[in-house]
């Protein structure tokens, strides 16, 4: 999961002539960076033309969670790319999330925030099926308060500065689901406007969220809410719900710190779901908990657990303390700890030893095919391993 700066939430209508499609063609193609701390940056390619940069709003929209639709005429887009526009047609562009209304008009140079309007430096266009817009408004309207280094040519985030929104959102299937920072609760309002109250979470969201969702093969729908806090970002809580018809079957929260990886969710008509603690499978069918692990009894240590991979006769642990990936058996509860399995005398002593950033070792689980399981050594003690560890289940 890639981070991102929480930057709130805009509404953006676009009016894009023909004849300003390919404006991008006078412009000239850059790099722009917006750097969140001495960590994170966000890299867009935009153009710049006489001094004004100009970012792809498609882009904002994801790293931020904001819903874009575009119309072309009649006719409604979730994106532009590969759409022919007609000549003359009307070009709308629909950024949408909550508490804010952002107009640009392709051409224009003016934009209209919350139903104020402020004169712009540059004017929004469409090119190649993405609309880009002046960077500064943009910024303006989400309130992020920034410097720009002229030396290195980066827009430096205030990190001091805390934006006034308060929540995040995102649309899935035509249905907005909101989180509420300070109470946890989750709402989903459907295309015609109507709302209701989903589930609160089992905690309030500490810093920023970040929303994602994945549908399963039997139309369940996970949807995690990744909440990134503490100095610096140390702290990963993830809040896993499980809906099916948009109402909630499911949820745990899993409270992880220092280091963090992603958890299995789905393996064939069963779904994962972990506090840390314990692993409930899910039956895809019915939605149904068929059977609980408690991943404390195997692991041996009041620890909270990744979970990488499960088996038929196998699960994947990793303690988040001392951070070794450990496979243990179901039937007679033998654990194997695989790095003792591929790792050579230095690296094994690096993964007991080192904790910078944090204890463990750096294998990823990659595929299992018949009774072979693939892993990667992502050590920083080795450059680029490029070796394929194999280890045959008993």
């Amino acid at each position: 999961m890639r981070r991102r700066i929480t930057i709130g939430m805009l509404l953006v209508f676009v009016l894009a002539f023909p004849s300003l499609l390919a404006a991008a063609e006078k412009n000239k193609s850059v790099e722009i960076e917006l750097k969140y701390g001495s960590n994170n940056s966000y890299v867009y390619e935009g153009f710049r033309n006489n001094g004004i940069d100009y970012v792809p709003m498609n882009q904002i929209s994801s790293d931020n969670q904001l819903t874009e639709t575009y119309r072309v005429g009649a006719k409604t887009y979730e994106s532009l790319l590969n759409v022919q526009i007609p000549p003359k047609s009307d070009v709308f562009g629909k950024f949408t999330a909550w508490e804010k209304d952002i107009v640009f008009r392709v051409g224009k140079n003016y934009v209209r925030v919350n139903g104020s309007y402020i004169k712009l430096k540059g004017t929004p266009f469409v090119h190649k099926g993405t609309f880009y817009a002046p960077l500064a408004p943009v910024l303006d309207a989400l309130e992020i308060k920034t410097t720009y280094d002229k030396k290195t040519k980066v827009y430096k985030v205030d990190t001091s500065y805390t934006p006034t929104f308060d929540y995040a959102s995102k649309t899935y299937n035509n249905m907005t689901y909101r989180v509420d920072y300070k109470t946890g609760r989750v709402h989903v309002t459907d295309k015609k406007g109507r709302r209701k109250l989903l589930t609160t979470l089992d905690e309030p969201i500490h810093k920023r969220a970040e929303i994602t969702f994945k549908k399963t093969p039997k139309g369940h729908v996970i949807l995690n809410i990744f909440d990134d806090h503490g100095e610096p970002s140390i702290n990963m809580n993830k809040h896993m719900l499980l809906l099916k018809n948009d109402k909630l079957i499911h949820k745990t929260l899993a409270d992880y710190h220092k280091r963090y990886e992603d958890n299995i969710e789905v393996v064939g008509s069963t779904i994962f779901m972990t506090n840390g603690k314990k692993l409930n499978m899910i039956s895809d069918e019915t939605g149904k908990i068929v059977k609980t692990v408690d991943l404390v009894a195997l692991g041996g240590v009041d620890d909270q657990y990744f979970v990488p991979m499960v088996g038929e006769d196998y699960i994947l642990i990793r303690p988040m303390e001392k951070g070794l990936l450990t496979l243990v058996y179901f039937d007679n509860k033998e654990k194997v700890l695989l790095y003792k399995e591929f790792l050579n005398k230095q690296e094994q002593e690096y993964a007991e030893m080192n904790d910078v950033p944090y204890h463990g070792d750096y294998l990823e689980f990659v595929k299992q095919e018949g009774n072979k399981l693939y892993f990667k050594n992502k050590s920083n003690l080795i450059k680029e391993d490029k070796t394929l560890y194999t280890y045959t289940l008993k």
